[in-house]
C-alpha cells in the first residue's frame, strides 16, 4: 500500500523545528515533491542518463521555486 507523505515523515522522525526556529529556514518543496525528485534522479542514474544535466536542471528549478 502507498504510504502518504505525512505518515513517511512519522516513520521517518522527520523534524525541521530546529532549522526554522535557530536559522529561519522554511522547506522550498514538500517532502512529497522532493521524494518525487529523488525517485525521479535514481531512475535516471539506474538508467545511464546525464546525471550532471539532471542535476543542474534541478538546481536550476529549485533556485526558481525559492525566489517565487
Amino acid at each position: 500500500s502507498d504510504v502518504c507523505s505525512s505518515d513517511l515523515a512519522v516513520f521517518l522522525k522527520l523534524d525541521i523545528t530546529k532549522a526554522e526556529s535557530k536559522l529561519g529556514w522554511q522547506p522550498v518543496w514538500e517532502l512529497s515533491h522532493t521524494l518525487e525528485k529523488i525517485i525521479d534522479w535514481h531512475r535516471a542514474w539506474l538508467d545511464k542518463e546525464d546525471i550532471q544535466a539532471i542535476c543542474l536542471a534541478e538546481i536550476e528549478e529549485y533556485t526558481r521555486d525559492m525566489n517565487k
